[in-house]
């Protein structure tokens, strides 16, 4: 008994229009037929699975002679070790290194997709004074020290729980941001300047709308 034909965009993921293979995002079985409506192999009609393809791994949507590259994200991801037809799984059984040489460049492909027309341009977040967009509104406790982990920690407890924050319906929640070094480190050290470039990367997060930092709570 035939299968009824699946989408194609409910089946697999074709990375670029010319590859050779598509990802599966589910489980395919031999016999299962695949809809090509509105993908770039739409003049085929359909495309029959004639091997299993466990999810997540390769489906052949084009044929390749043994010793063809096959392409995936546009790029020669191997060499055909066989003959491999449209339909077929594709992994290391049929699949070999390929030693041609390339020139390798980054960011060369880098593609900006034009916002839809027909949609709203609204997004739930909160704008920054320095332009950027959060998606959250923590504020954060921040510790020079390991002294003052506890005393950190305490803080924040202090606005968890059902009701902590009711009257800030803005405010995500407080966060403790500690660490296990500072006391005796020499700040010009290396160890002294990754821990402040780190720090410096939480607090400059666009997620902190507000910022404590706590020194030794000895002091």
């Amino acid at each position: 008994m035939p299968h009824s034909p699946l989408p194609f965009s409910q089946t697999a993921l074709l990375l670029a229009d010319q590859d050779h293979v598509a990802v599966a995002t589910r489980e395919l079985s031999p016999g299962a037929v695949l809809d090509l409506a509105g993908t770039p192999l739409a003049e085929r009609g359909t495309l029959e699975v004639t091997q299993a393809v466990p999810m997540g791994h390769k489906l052949a949507v084009r044929d390749a002679v043994q010793g063809e590259q096959v392409r995936k994200y546009g790029q020669s991801i191997g060499l055909a070790l066989s003959p491999i037809a449209a339909g077929q799984h594709v992994h290391s059984h049929n699949l070999g290194m390929d030693p041609a040489e390339r020139e390798h460049e980054f960011g060369t492909d880098r593609i900006r997709p034009e916002a839809p027309a027909d949609l709203p341009r609204t997004f739930l977040g909160y704008h920054r004074p320095d332009g950027r967009v959060a998606t959250r509104n923590f504020i954060g406790v921040i510790t020079s020290v390991n002294c003052s982990v506890s005393t950190a920690k305490m803080i924040a407890d202090q606005f968890r729980g059902i009701g902590a924050l009711d009257g800030y319906e803005n405010i995500d929640g407080v966060m403790a941001i500690t660490h296990q070094s500072g006391c005796g480190l020499v700040p010009d050290s290396e160890g002294g300047q990754m821990l402040l470039r780190t720090l410096r990367g939480y607090a400059n997060h666009p997620n902190f709308g507000g910022l404590l930092v706590l020194d030794s709570a000895a002091r």
